[in-house]
């Protein structure tokens, strides 16, 4: 006489017919009637479920049905499966976005080493995020050591600051960047490319451009439009004429001719 076996919700997992086992239904065997030597297998199963299918996620148990549990020995993590193996305590730690998130999920993104919340049908980014600032003392090949902190963005250095002067190029770094600037100089804050702000940005020291200095306000249509003293502007106000323009105090606008003296 077969043996019916129902899963947990009362369907039929599978029918075990008489002096047969089944090892494919579900990650343990099942034992038919009249199985000659039924004891080995049923010993096993005590084994695996005694240690959660303790192995390594490359032989991972097969067949699972919800709700078992597996132990990632590579891992040292207890999972439960609902669809695939979850941690039951820590994060997911998948390449991609796992399609069946709940809330209060905490999923690592292996991918970019970023740890991410859901919540209200939302991935949040807890971080770490793609910009770091390290700071570190660097030694200096001819004078001792120079405290530098290293702006990052993605992991490419953006900018770099200190107090103490002193060659790029002399750091005893691994960073191929810092260690080709044979020229360049840590004395304050350098941005290894365009500063663009919309707002007022203030240096109290001098400023030296390596690269072309834009002017982006717009020309002032009348000597008492809206301005800030020290602004700057370029370009013509509806006239065939290019002036420089100079805010000399607030709302107060002077202005140079640009002219043309031939070919140099």
């Amino acid at each position: 006489m077969s043996y019916t076996i129902l899963n947990n919700d009362g369907s039929t997992l599978a029918i075990i017919s008489d002096s047969t086992i089944d090892n494919e239904t579900t990650s343990l065997t099942l034992i038919g009637k009249n199985w000659i030597g039924y004891g080995q297998y049923w010993n096993q199963n005590l084994i695996y479920l005694l240690g959660n299918f303790a192995s390594p996620p490359a032989t991972a148990p097969v067949s699972p049905i919800q709700g078992q549990l597996w132990y990632d020995s590579a891992g040292k993590k207890l999972n439960i499966y609902d669809g695939y193996f979850k941690p039951i305590n820590g994060a997911l730690s998948y390449a991609n976005q796992p399609t069946d998130l709940t809330e209060g999920d905490l999923w690592w993104n292996s991918s970019n080493n970023q740890l991410n919340l859901y919540s209200n049908n939302t991935l949040w980014t807890a971080g770490p995020w793609n910009v770091a600032v390290d700071s570190k003392v660097y030694n200096v090949s001819n004078s001792g050591t120079l405290p530098v902190t290293v702006i990052q963005s993605n992991n490419n250095i953006v900018g770099y600051f200190s107090s103490v002067a002193a060659p790029i190029g002399n750091l005893n770094t691994t960073s191929a960047f810092l260690s080709s600037q044979t020229t360049s100089t840590v004395n304050g804050l350098t941005i290894l490319g365009d500063i663009y702000s919309t707002g007022t940005l203030t240096v109290s020291g001098g400023v030296n451009v390596g690269g072309s200095v834009v002017l982006r306000v717009s020309p002032p249509a009348h000597n008492t439009s809206t301005g800030v003293a020290g602004q700057i502007a370029f370009g013509s106000t509806g006239t065939s004429s290019t002036y420089l323009y100079v805010c000399t105090a607030t709302n107060s606008w002077a202005r140079i001719h640009i002219t043309d003296f031939g070919p140099w």
